[in-house]
């Protein structure tokens, strides 16, 4: 039987591996568009969960690092019910919450999932799936003439969600925050670079257009940044060239 010598063995080993690992191609939005549409066609359970419910998909311009198909998902459900919010100050001496006509604190838990896509599969850029997140709002419910009880904000002001943590219970990675509040979705995260430093990151989008902007500081050398659109992942399928306005 025919023997490979062991330093011909291990040489063969390293050609192949070289072979097997390739470089990260540069960003298309083509390309990405084409990798979230795959998903959808194969019933992915995140990407159905996102659809279902009503969340975005982002796709940048362009990008200042090689991430062939790339692209951003947004999940964070609007609340459909409220719970008085007894820890807070503004609570009213009289009244009830469901009395129709006086005004209390509110909140609303409900998870966020932040993620990035590259290669048909994510990575967590912000979630709150410890339910740490949490919508804000002050009203009181009414009820319709159908007997349902309907949430009337005060002065219609929209809710807001906050989500604010020290360390991240999943990553151990520290300062994480998002917010929603009727105009802009943002979030911030700091985490470990490849330099033994800290990067910040920060995505901002405004929900009227879709228009967003993420910026990425790193503790020694010069800012980058990205620019793109977010749709209503609905409203992207429904189209090949959707409009910027997702609300």
């Amino acid at each position: 039987m025919w023997k490979v010598p062991a330093f011909t063995f291990v040489a063969l080993l390293l050609i192949g591996t070289a072979w097997a690992q390739t470089e990260p191609k540069p960003y298309s939005r083509a390309a990405a568009e084409k990798s979230f549409r795959t998903l959808v066609t194969a019933k992915d359970p995140d990407i159905m969960d996102l659809l279902k419910n009503d969340g975005y998909v982002c796709f940048a311009e362009a990008l200042p690092f090689n991430s062939e198909d790339r692209f951003l998902t947004i999940d964070l459900m609007i609340p459909t019910f409220w719970v008085q919010d007894k820890s807070s100050n503004d609570n009213p001496s009289e009244g009830s919450f469901y009395d129709g006509k006086t005004d209390f604190p509110a909140i609303s838990k409900l998870p966020l999932y932040f993620h990035e896509w590259v290669n048909q599969d994510w990575t967590v850029v912000v979630d709150s799936r410890m339910l740490d997140g949490m919508w804000y709002s002050f009203g009181h419910y009414e009820r319709t003439k159908t007997g349902k009880n309907v949430w009337k904000p005060y002065s219609d002001i929209p809710p807001v969600f906050r989500l604010t943590r020290d360390a991240d219970r999943l990553t151990g990675e520290a300062n994480i925050s998002a917010m929603e509040d009727g105009t802009t979705f943002y979030a911030t995260k700091k985490y470990g670079n490849k330099n033994n430093g800290t990067t910040a990151y920060e995505m901002n989008m405004r929900l009227s257009t879709g228009r967003y902007k993420e910026t990425w500081t790193p503790d020694k050398g010069d800012p980058f940044e990205s620019v793109g659109n977010c749709y209503k992942a609905k409203e992207f399928l429904r189209s090949s060239t959707p409009a910027k306005k997702t609300k």
